[in-house]
């Protein structure tokens, strides 16, 4: 059993570090394979050390307070203030990334009451987030502020991991592993809205397990709501629906229906009719013929079988305990995620510097990190 565990640690390990390849072969010229193996040995080696007690000892009164906490989402607003315009300007070049640019464009439609899908990006290529990415993002596009949504769900994030954990210590930790890694700040960077999906696929995680154990039926309301905005950011979440209300199901029954129906209708409601004015420029349902393009071969196939092993596992665990929630929901959505990273690394001929599959993993990154966490960390 111990060594069971020690293997899945590692390979959540590796799904975490394998990213950070694309930021290293993309931006380094020299040495990219060397300092890959140095960056994944400081990770390893982290995450070995700091369950040790002679780390705590030295270093606990310096991590374990929220100064600390501060000073980490400080550095990185500063980093996003100065680095984003410089990212986002290389536009006029048709140059960088254009991730940010049909949320911005969509969430201004849709405050205008206009259709948000009406425009392409920059690039000319069709936009993907659906219409609960563009609510979620709205207040900040109003606001224009659209860079520090990420910086605003991470803090909620530290704050619910600091709530379910008992431990400022444990949110430390996942603070500084959060940031700490190459791919998600250059995603920060870039403005990818995937980062914001991560945070509250985490959130919701967290509490849904919170609110079963507890059988608080007003608190799986706004989770419903929460979940249904999450389910309709990108087409392929909304599995997130079916497999939540599933595992909900299992101990509080009558909230796994109600839960159900107000994701359900959140998720598909306003997209449905935003579809049915105009369904020939409803671009988010372009990602299912993208996804069967990447995953051609037999590589879908194997996908739809091992996530259906998947959440057969998982409803194993949670069965056995409601604090299984998180893995359970992670490891229902990651073997489709990971064909469709790893598929478009193959198709790509395995250049880690062009690997945009790599995106496909920054939504279970903060999740991943949590459950890693509280698998290996006691609180302190």
């Amino acid at each position: 059993m111990h060594f069971l565990k020690l293997s899945m640690n590692f390979i959540l390990i590796f799904i975490f570090i394998a990213p950070n390849a694309r930021a290293i072969y993309k931006y380094s010229p020299y040495l990219q394979l060397e300092l890959l193996i140095l960056y994944a040995s400081l990770v390893i080696s982290f995450f070995l050390v700091y369950q040790s007690q002679v780390f705590k000892s030295y270093f606990k009164n310096y991590i374990a307070n929220y100064w600390y906490i501060a000073i980490i989402l400080i550095v990185v607003s500063l980093i996003i203030w100065f680095g984003y315009p410089i990212a986002d300007g290389l536009k006029l070049q048709m140059r960088g990334s254009d991730q940010d640019d049909c949320v911005i464009l969509g969430a201004s439609r849709l405050l205008e009451l206009k259709h948000p899908y009406l425009e392409t990006s920059y690039f000319g290529a069709p936009c993907s987030p659906g219409t609960g990415m563009l609510l979620l993002y709205a207040p900040f596009v109003l606001l224009n502020v659209y860079p520090f949504g990420a910086i605003v769900g991470a803090i909620l994030t530290i704050l619910v991991i600091r709530q379910f954990t008992s431990s400022v210590y444990l949110a430390s930790i996942f603070t500084s592993l959060l940031f700490g890694s190459l791919f998600q700040l250059e995603m920060l960077v870039v403005g990818s809205d995937l980062f914001l999906i991560g945070c509250g696929l985490t959130i919701a995680c967290l509490k849904i397990s919170e609110a079963t154990s507890a059988r608080d039926f007003k608190a799986m309301i706004w989770l419903g709501i929460l979940v249904g905005l999450l389910s309709s950011t990108r087409v392929n979440f909304l599995v997130l629906i079916p497999v939540m209300s599933v595992y909900v199901y299992l101990h509080f029954k009558s909230a796994a229906l109600v839960f159900f129906a107000i994701s359900f209708s959140v998720a598909t409601i306003p997209s449905a009719f935003i579809y049915l004015y105009n369904p020939a420029v409803f671009t988010p349902l372009h990602l299912l013929s993208k996804g069967s393009f990447i995953m051609a071969g037999g590589l879908e196939e194997i996908g739809v079988v091992f996530s259906i092993v998947a959440f057969i596992a998982g409803a194993f665990f949670v069965n056995k305990s409601i604090k299984n929630i998180p893995s359970a929901v992670l490891l229902s959505i990651l073997p489709m995620l990971l064909v469709l990273s790893f598929g478009d690394l193959l198709k790509r001929n395995g250049d880690f510097g062009v690997w945009e599959g790599a995106n496909y993993l920054l939504p279970i990154l903060p999740l991943l990190l949590t459950i890693l966490i509280t698998r290996t960390g006691k609180p302190t």
